[in-house]
């Protein structure tokens, strides 16, 4: 596993590919919850891709590695990582979360790290999201989990229906 640990992968790239792969699977609709699951597909794609660059295929089988969900595959690349490089490949992760949910949304996004012991995780919704804020020594992987988890549970969730003066809006 240390060999794994000392090979150099580059996550920048995650954009460029996570586009890709949507292009590649063309999906029929774009309902929220096609989204959703089309981030998970394309996240998934993406990061088995990097598993095999780390030399896992060499580990498990093809059939083994596609039966593990999203958050499994995740699991098993943060191991193949050292914490000391995830600053340089695991925020990227985070960003493109981000970036996406903040192009459905029509605006951005910002993450903020704050320098205090005392700070938590939290994000900003009312009715939108716009910030993400993490303590300055926040683990990253941790930080990816709590992101994709308010993006699947949260964010990607159709918005009740409000009713002003027996009037329904959206």
């Amino acid at each position: 596993m240390e060999e794994l640990n000392n090979k150099s992968t580059s996550f920048n790239d995650i954009f460029y590919k996570m586009n890709r792969i949507i292009m590649e699977t063309q999906p029929k609709e774009f309902s929220i919850e096609s989204q959703k699951e089309l981030v998970e597909l394309c996240l998934k794609k993406y990061t088995l891709e990097k598993l095999q660059e780390l030399g896992f295929n060499k580990m498990i089988s093809d059939t083994e590695s596609k039966a593990l969900d999203l958050i499994g595959l995740f699991d098993i690349l943060v191991t193949m990582i050292p914490k000391k490089k995830h600053f340089d490949t695991i925020r990227f992760y985070i960003h493109y979360i981000l970036e996406f949910a903040g192009s459905l949304q029509g605006w951005s996004i910002t993450w903020y790290s704050e320098n205090q012991e005392d700070t938590e995780i939290s994000f900003d919704i009312d009715g939108k999201w716009t910030e993400l804020t993490t303590p300055l020594n926040e683990d990253y992987a941790q930080t990816f989990k709590f992101v994709y988890d308010v993006f699947q549970s949260k964010f990607m969730v159709k918005s009740p229906v409000k009713k002003i003066n027996n009037k329904s809006m959206n």
